[in-house]
């Protein structure tokens, strides 16, 4: 019978936020083995004065492969941009953005071992 457990994202500190910058941002690295999965729930806010255009490296950083991207709306609250999907073997998530400090992402996994 599956087991599941929610955890913080892998580099989020105590729950805080995560800040993007113009280069590649750990944001989770997934559980190692191949029959445990992390279901990665993000959200991200932009509170500079612009839309953001969020990259996200699901795993790998071949583009578009690997990559989901999404305008962000400027000052206007939490977004959705990663709905429970699955990652799991160790494979790292990684976000990017061009203008460094002005997204921040927070999230959770739920932990599910077969």
């Amino acid at each position: 019978m599956a087991s599941y457990a929610k955890r913080l994202l892998s580099n989020s500190t105590n729950g805080k936020a995560i800040a993007i910058g113009t280069g590649s941002t750990e944001i989770h690295t997934a559980v190692g083995t191949s029959n445990d999965f992390d279901e990665i729930w993000i959200y991200v806010v932009n509170n500079s004065t612009s839309i953001l255009k969020l990259q996200l490296f699901w795993g790998g950083t071949t583009d578009p492969d690997n990559v989901i991207q999404q305008d962000v709306m400027s000052q206007a609250g939490l977004f959705l941009v990663a709905p429970g999907i699955l990652l799991n073997g160790g494979l790292t998530l990684y976000g990017k953005t061009t203008a460094s400090h002005s997204l921040y992402v927070y999230g959770f996994v739920n932990r599910i071992n077969a």
